[in-house]
């Protein structure tokens, strides 16, 4: 719901917004609160897309990556009514209006999406170098796939999840990154590159650990403050809610949580209680383990 409150609190121009929940056995009644929380906040329409086991047996687990992000590769066969769309995963913070992606020109291409951060190629051993000999051009560059808007007609008319079930025969046991590996081998080098800043990972953000070194197209926002971003993708093991508080985007992504409306007063004063005794208990856990 911080993504969400991020996204809808930022959206300026008057226009018709329609959203679609992809979620693997969310109880009806989580469901029927975030519907609520939408509508609320002005959404036009909202729609449930609940998947089962069935949906995602195909599809090989990878490491801390959820099932869930398979779902990218059914938004054809599922969503046929749509043209495009705007694919935002879970683990976000929005600081600008999204119409301004929307209306950004795909040039005749089937996704635009930004360059990944980590990866400087196709073909580097963290992305899908393992299937180089395949790929008419290695040196092409990869993008992730957490931020995309879509051209769902091209997807369709392209067969996306034949292509994804053929690619996983041959290299099932071999993917990094679930999906993303797939995507980027189905588009590599027929993708429009979206500016950086609509896909900022949080190592970038001043004081965030890491020892990752971006590529070249992201320099200009490593160690810089927030408001250089228009989305920062709170992607890998370590997030807001589960690193103590001195991880950098907590308090944004604290401040978008409380504005989502999904706790009464009460139940937000008491959740902040229970979070910050279990903040303070990772954050003595780390010092005790030897970690600044």
């Amino acid at each position: 719901m911080a993504t969400a409150s991020s996204v809808l609190r930022r959206i300026t121009r008057v226009r018709p917004i329609e959203v679609y929940l992809f979620h693997l056995q969310l109880s009806s009644n989580v469901v029927r609160k975030i519907e609520r929380a939408f509508l609320t906040a002005g959404v036009s329409r909202f729609h449930e897309l609940g998947l089962g086991p069935d949906h995602l047996s195909p599809f090989p687990r990878v490491g801390h990556i959820p099932a869930i992000s398979y779902a990218r590769l059914l938004m054809p066969t599922l969503l046929r009514n749509i043209d495009r769309l705007i694919y935002l995963d879970s683990d976000l913070i929005c600081m600008s209006d999204l119409s301004m992606l929307w209306d950004q020109n795909m040039r005749g291409l089937p996704v635009a999406a930004v360059p990944d951060a980590s990866f400087f190629r196709v073909s580097d051993p963290g992305c899908i170098g393992f299937c180089g000999e395949s790929l008419a051009d290695p040196s092409q560059l990869a993008f992730n796939a957490g931020v995309m808007l879509i051209d769902l007609e091209m997807w369709r008319n392209e067969n996306v999840l034949e292509q994804a079930l053929r690619f996983l025969e041959r290299y099932r046991d071999q993917l990094r990154n679930a999906d993303q590996d797939i995507l980027n081998f189905i588009f590599a080098g027929r993708w429009h590159h979206l500016e950086p800043n609509w896909n900022v990972p949080q190592f970038l953000v001043e004081g965030h650990p890491s020892r990752m070194k971006p590529i070249p197209e992201f320099e200009q926002f490593s160690g810089r403050p927030m408001s250089d971003g228009q989305i920062y993708h709170l992607w890998g093991k370590h997030k807001p809610w589960n690193s103590g508080p001195r991880h950098v985007l907590r308090l944004a992504w604290l401040r978008e949580l409380r504005n989502a409306g999904w706790y009464s007063r009460p139940r937000w004063v008491a959740w902040r209680v229970t979070d910050l005794c279990r903040a303070y208990c990772f954050s003595a856990e780390q010092r005790l383990c030897g970690y600044r």
